[in-house]
């Protein structure tokens, strides 16, 4: 058969579908002094200059200082669900760079879905901004990067695949695989300006009848890889493994007999249902404790931790671990939660 190299023809496939692997955060939040007037509105988002990739257990932060209000994401059961090894990171919208800080503005679900990392799932409906530490940012492809192999191997990567360098490879951690692969140099930096155009496009055809892969170790540039992926084709020599940001095309050696071990994923709780709990509408501007501005509120959102009303203000908390993982956690850490406030009068 001709194999299409860049995954665009009608191959033979083959789907795999994934349980959703939720994923753990922790917030640390102190308990400044209410502000002495009212809370200011936050500033209207400015242009997006960027976006960058951050480890989910990464500092929040309410301003750039270390001992600033934050919030991460950390949880070791949830780690657990990945595969081995992977890291499963947020991507965040970089709007500003402040010495040593980029200030960062969370992505909602639509928009997120562009690129090859999700969103903080806490946050969809709120937009709020924060300061990462720029030595946080991961390292990943500035742009769409192809490479091939004079043995007629190769592989292509999205832009924002995280790749972490590791001698004269680079460590590639993407679409529920880890693969150390030939990645130029040049092409790594800590931000990229846009997503790319993804490799492989769920179209909802749930026929698992495709081919399986042949019997053998797969091998790129010489190197051994280990891999699953959404579409495969393959003859008996060549396979091309594809999936949303990143397809590999590898030689098969068939006198290595081995399997693929599959992607992992875990099973989340059940949601919450608090539907006696104060409401913010839409357009709802939210600052942090201490009166500056932290964002707004784009689709309505209740308060399920709220905290006493304090004169013209209404402080709440919020979590950051996934939201259906609210009820699941007998014994809630501080850290996990950011503290915003809006002014009492748009509380519902």
């Amino acid at each position: 058969m001709t194999i299409d190299r860049r995954g665009c023809g009608a191959p033979e496939v083959r789907h795999r579908h994934v349980a959703a692997a939720a994923l753990g955060l922790a917030a640390g939040c102190g308990t400044p002094a209410p502000a002495a007037t009212p809370p200011a509105a936050a500033a209207s988002p400015g242009p997006s200059s960027g976006y960058v990739v951050v480890p989910r257990d990464t500092w929040l932060r309410s301003a750039p200082a270390v001992d600033a209000p934050a919030a991460r994401a950390s949880d070791a059961h949830e780690a657990r669900c990945n595969v081995e090894g992977a890291s499963d990171p947020w991507v965040l919208r970089r709007v500003a760079v402040d010495g040593d800080w980029y200030v960062v503005e969370n992505l909602q679900p639509a928009e997120a879905a562009a690129h090859c990392y999700a969103n903080v799932d806490a946050l969809a409906g709120w937009r709020l901004r924060f300061y990462v530490r720029r030595a946080d940012a991961l390292p990943v492809t500035r742009h769409r990067v192809e490479v091939e192999h004079e043995d007629g191997t190769g592989f292509t990567l999205s832009a924002g695949v995280v790749a972490r360098p590791d001698g004269e490879l680079a460590r590639v951690e993407v679409d529920g695989n880890v693969v150390s692969l030939a990645v130029p140099p040049g092409a790594i930096g800590d931000d990229y300006g846009a997503p790319t155009e993804p490799l492989w496009v769920d179209d909802g055809d749930d026929d698992d009848e495709g081919d399986e892969l042949p019997a053998g170790a797969l091998y790129v540039g010489g190197r051994r890889i280990d891999v699953d992926a959404n579409e495969i084709e393959h003859d008996d020599e060549q396979v091309v493994l594809t999936s949303a940001c990143s397809q590999y095309r590898a030689k098969v050696h068939a006198s290595e007999r081995v399997g693929l071990s599959g992607r992992s994923g875990c099973m989340s709780g059940g949601g919450i249902d608090r539907t006696k709990y104060p409401r913010l509408p839409a357009g709802t501007q939210l600052t942090w404790p201490d009166g500056r501005g932290a964002g707004e509120v784009l689709e309505d959102q209740r308060l399920y931790w709220p905290d006493e009303p304090d004169g013209e203000r209404q402080c709440f908390r919020l979590p950051l671990i996934p939201r259906q993982q609210w009820d699941n956690h007998e014994q809630p850490r501080d850290e996990w939660f950011l503290r915003l406030c809006a002014r009492l009068r748009d509380v519902r």
